[in-house]
């Protein structure tokens, strides 16, 4: 039971104690067994007095001989901590020290004891160590701060400090400081800032977008190229997503590529787009592999190839060999063309030309007989018939060589306006026009053309020629020389309203001694010389005629460069 005043166990209690060890001695004096009665009972209080007196003292060697041991065990824990244990005085001075904080400072401890602490820190860190030690007085709490050290002999140490001020048993306020020799880590870690310098140093110096990133997705690394294609620094992209720098339809692309080669492991190659800091849509090559660190943790490490200026080089590439193939269909076409006139031009020729020579040949056995037969005038008449045959041979050849001398022989372009060579022209033929009747009307301001000038006047002079040859039989035979617009294209034109010509002979007109009548003058090379002129100025001409509704040739030139009139639309 416990006493109900004291809360203590009788049986514990020091003079009951007492009391059962004189009993079991067997010393105890019962009061008033012999007679004495208060000189007994004096005498039993004495005993258990000195009964107590003794238990006392066996308690107070048994506390000194635990707090003996517990002070020892005490002293080998802070003598032998694995950090550096010291206590500083208000100033700053060591008060006591272990034997590892001892090995940290490279001094004996009796050379330790009343040296200021701050000795052994290094110049530029004892500013941060006086405001370390001001604030942890002041406040009273735990801090700690990592300062470096310089051991006797020079060699430099980094420690961590965690301290705490305490007041000691004469109410002097003492710091209790814990230090730790973080030398290795910090070697550690700018081993692992050099790693990690030097490994962005090569990263940058690649000139294609390297990046990294987490499982979830976040920039872990990125390079120099990566940041200028996203137009961010480095800090703003790490920790962040695609979806905070590119499109959504983008970054669903890219984060589906990335849940690829998490799930597979294997790499993956994709063609992709991507919205550059200027806006601009570019095509790129992402290449992304698997990466897992030494703890286990996933990373997509990521390369990214710009092919915008390929692909666009692959489409013009394209467009050229489309425009090649174009262009060699159309000179195959152009040279089946030119090959097909000229075995025409072969055939005519030969065919037109052995035409005079039969009547040459012919008429000189006419002459013959003539001549045998002495009949002066037959003879005359053969005479000349055979003059005309060579004169008409003379023609031409005459004709075909100018026609094989047009695209050879030409002189420069010059910008000149067109009106000036068609006066030209009416200069050239203005007897004719003028023996005829014809009314000739050549439009106003028409546009500068460049041109060689002398043969542009003999198209016109031609056309004039032709016109006047199929509309002499007409009242009122009309010429009109003039141009209009149709579209972006200029075309000129000389019209008559003459007999026309029947489409169907539209093309054949500028074939080489066509004649639409065949009994009407000339060799019919003109119209083929006329055409041949056109095209070596890189223009066309075409006929639009119908029979008994007179005939307009039209044909484009290259317009000059400047001081161009706008004909009418």
């Amino acid at each position: 039971m416990k006493d109900s005043d004291t809360g203590q166990d009788p049986g514990n209690n020091l003079g009951s104690r007492a009391e059962d060890a004189l009993k079991h001695r067997g010393r105890a004096l019962q009061p008033g067994t012999d007679g004495l009665g208060d000189t007994a009972a004096l005498v039993h209080e004495l005993q258990v007095h000195q009964i107590e007196l003794e238990m006392q003292n066996e308690e107070m060697k048994r506390a000194k001989f635990e707090t003996e041991d517990a002070l020892a065990k005490y002293s080998d824990l802070y003598e032998f901590a694995p950090i550096g244990l010291f206590t500083l005085d208000r100033r700053g001075q060591i008060l006591e020290v272990n034997l590892q904080g001892a090995n940290i400072l490279g001094a004996e401890r009796y050379i330790l004891l009343k040296t200021g602490f701050d000795l052994f820190v290094t110049e530029s860190d004892r500013p941060a160590l006086a405001s370390f030690l001001e604030a942890a007085f002041r406040v009273g709490t735990r801090q700690e701060c990592e300062l470096e050290l310089l051991k006797r002999g020079g060699t430099a140490t980094y420690v961590k400090i965690e301290c705490l001020a305490k007041s000691s048993q004469t109410n002097d306020r003492q710091l209790w400081i814990a230090v730790t020799d973080i030398t290795e880590r910090r070697a550690a870690e700018k081993a692992l800032r050099d790693s990690k310098d030097y490994l962005n140093q090569i990263i940058n110096r690649i000139g294609d977008p390297i990046f990294v990133k987490d499982r979830e997705h976040r920039f872990a690394l990125v390079n120099k190229a990566m940041c200028a294609l996203a137009g961010r620094p480095p800090e703003e992209l790490i920790g962040n997503t695609d979806y905070d720098f590119f499109p959504k339809a983008q970054s669903d692309n890219f984060w589906g590529q990335d849940d690829l080669v998490f799930g597979s492991g294997e790499e993956k190659v994709n063609e992709e787009e991507i919205t550059d800091a200027e806006g601009d849509v570019r095509t790129i090559v992402t290449k992304k592999t698997l990466f897992v660190d030494g703890a286990g943790n996933r990373h997509i490490v990521g390369v990214i190839r710009d092919i915008t200026e390929r692909k666009g080089m692959e489409k013009e590439l394209c467009r050229s060999r489309d425009e090649l193939d174009q262009r060699v269909g159309e000179r195959t076409a152009d040279l089946e063309a030119k090959n097909a006139e000229m075995e025409r031009f072969i055939y005519t020729v030969s065919h037109d030309l052995r035409s005079p020579l039969i009547s040459v040949s012919g008429f000189l056995g006419f002459l013959r007989q003539d001549a045998d037969n002495g009949d002066g005038k037959l003879i005359e008449a053969d005479l000349q018939i055979i003059a005309d045959s060579v004169a008409r041979m003379d023609r031409l050849l005459t004709d075909t060589l100018e026609l094989s001398r047009i695209g050879r022989v030409i002189e420069p372009p010059v910008d000149v306006p067109f009106g000036e060579i068609a006066e030209e022209a009416l200069n050239q033929t203005r007897q004719k026009i003028a023996s005829e009747g014809f009314d000739v009307s050549v439009a106003p301001e028409m546009p500068f053309v460049h041109v060689d000038r002398m043969r542009i006047a003999e198209v016109l002079v031609n056309l004039i020629e032709n016109s006047i040859r199929y509309t002499r039989s007409v009242d009122r035979p009309k010429i009109e020389i003039g141009c209009t617009r149709r579209g972006e294209e200029t075309i000129f034109f000389v019209r008559d309203n003459g007999i026309g010509i029947d489409p169907s002979q539209h093309k054949k007109v500028f074939e080489l001694f066509y004649k639409v009548d065949r009994k009407s003058a000339g060799t019919g090379v003109g119209m083929a010389i006329v055409k041949r002129i056109i095209e070596v100025h890189g223009g066309r001409i075409w006929i639009e005629s119908e029979l008994g509704l007179g005939c307009i040739v039209c044909f484009t030139l290259p317009l000059a460069g400047a001081g161009q009139a706008n004909p009418p639309a």
